[in-house]
């Protein structure tokens, strides 16, 4: 069993031992209920590729950069160990994306622990997770500001039919929140 499975099977501890001396406290995971929805309420996905689109243009993320950080997103802690092991468990096997990820400063050192380092999705990465997240869910506009979003400053033809779809989106959302 690698470490992943470990630490899925103790999500529903309240602390993990993480390594001698060292013990992280987690946020203890409620079992979650199954609802039925139908198609017509279950909908946000539709918008994937143009989130996923902003997400990387405006934060020089690659896909497979984007897709490990969105995965390592809900682990306290992690030890590189682990981040290779769950890149290989999404069947990317590129060594420099952890390396990539830490220069560009979505992942930061914790703490070293003998000669293990321990690291976390820091602030930055956090904190354009939890903007997908808000897209997804239609809480939270795509900025169309040329100064917040390079999209919107582009002049390729490719990038016009993407603010096309922001502004679509957008109008979704005012829409839904009346």
């Amino acid at each position: 069993m690698d470490s992943i499975d470990k630490r899925r099977l103790t999500e529903k501890n309240l602390y993990e031992k993480v390594d001698d001396g060292l013990i992280v406290r987690r946020n203890p995971m409620e079992k979650q209920q199954k609802v039925k929805l139908s198609t017509a309420e279950y909908t946000f996905l539709q918008f994937h590729h143009i989130i996923w689109s902003w997400a990387r243009a405006n934060h020089g993320l690659s896909n497979p950069e984007l897709s490990i950080l969105l995965y390592i997103s809900p682990l306290v802690t992690f030890s590189m160990k682990e981040f290779f092991d769950a890149q290989e468990e999404m069947g990317n096997t590129s060594a420099n994306t952890f390396f990539n990820l830490k220069k560009k400063g979505f992942i930061s050192t914790w703490s070293k622990v003998g000669r293990t380092t321990y690291y976390v999705v820091s602030a930055k990465g956090n904190k354009l997770v939890n903007r997908m997240h808000k897209m997804y869910m239609l809480e939270e506009e795509i900025p169309m500001s040329p100064r917040r979003n390079v999209i919107v400053r582009s002049k390729k033809a490719n990038d016009q039919k993407l603010v096309d779809l922001f502004k679509k989106f957008n109008e979704k959302i005012k829409k839904d929140s009346r």
